[in-house]
């Protein structure tokens, strides 16, 4: 878990963790490194170390629903909190090193609806601060399987009993979904965002077949080598509203729906939109495209 968060070391950032990493010297041990967090508590054969799991139940017991409570320690010499949440049949528990019993601001109200013999009884409440922040990033996680795991994924579709590929094919579908995730929130413009995971699968597909970075040196004039410097020469077109390209990204800044540019051809004077993917940003028309490629495969 240290490991993960090296990143974010001495930034007081907040983690949200699951029930999975429920252990108090963890959360303790990323406080010291500058980083607050958050981890919800369950028993499993016992209570986690140091959570007197039982004796908040007790004390909690005759709590009305939504009622928030707290127990403040100290583990080498960091503070820490173990916040209670009463829900209608259970105590919600969490062990933080942040946050303590305020409601953040513009918190909505929670409801909850549960039977009490055949009596329907509701209760409406805020969430205290950890408890907002468990129920809105808890779902992270969950986001990422359930792209990782859409259908035609790549951990359903390597079928092996060899653990080496199992955990390679594991890798290869986080990083699927990472890349996904980064190219969404820093690439893509929202009308750029493919409508489904198997859209960008066929993408990056097509990219690893055609990847420029894998240098595979083949006899020269073999007819795969040709084939191979014909893809990396193909005739594409620009952008709706195009206007030039400049540091990796088309600058969509034209009026003009279809703006058309002169040719760079020797002597060439036409209006075209089309470049050669080797030259982004380099008009072409088809018959300078064509000369281009006499140039580049002689």
């Amino acid at each position: 878990m240290l490991r993960l968060c090296v990143s974010i070391f001495t930034t007081g950032k907040v983690v949200i963790l699951d029930s999975g990493f429920c252990v108090l010297a963890a959360i303790i041990a990323l406080r010291k490194k500058g980083v607050f967090s958050s981890a919800l508590i369950k028993k499993r054969r016992y209570w986690p170390r140091y959570v007197p799991g039982d004796a908040m139940a007790v004390h909690c017991a005759n709590q009305k629903v939504g009622e928030c409570d707290s127990l403040r320690g100290t583990l080498d010499a960091v503070p820490y909190d173990l916040f209670t949440l009463k829900e209608p049949e259970y105590l919600m528990k969490v062990m933080s090193t942040y946050g303590g019993l305020i409601v953040p601001s513009n918190q909505k109200e929670s409801k909850r609806v549960w039977k009490e013999g055949v009596e329907t009884k509701t209760a409406s409440f805020q969430y205290t601060e950890p408890f907002a922040n468990h129920f809105n990033y808890r779902h992270a996680v969950d986001d990422h399987n359930n792209l990782r795991h859409g259908l035609p994924s790549i951990e359903s579709t390597i079928i092996t009993h060899c653990w080496p590929v199992r955990v390679f094919s594991f890798l290869l579908a986080i990083t699927e979904v990472n890349v996904f995730k980064a190219f969404q929130y820093f690439v893509w413009e929202k009308n750029q965002v493919p409508s489904s995971i198997a859209q960008f699968r066929r993408r990056l597909a097509k990219a690893f077949i055609d990847n420029e970075y894998l240098n595979i040196e083949e006899p020269k004039g073999s007819s795969r080598a040709k084939k191979r410097q014909r893809l990396e020469h193909c005739l594409r077109a620009a952008p709706r509203h195009a206007s030039k390209y400049v540091g990796g990204r088309w600058l969509k800044q034209s009026r003009a729906k279809y703006q058309q540019f002169v040719c760079r051809g020797h002597r060439c004077k036409r209006q075209v939109r089309t470049y050669c993917s080797c030259m982004v940003g380099h008009w072409l028309c088809k018959d300078c495209h064509v000369q281009h490629m006499i140039e580049v495969l002689n």
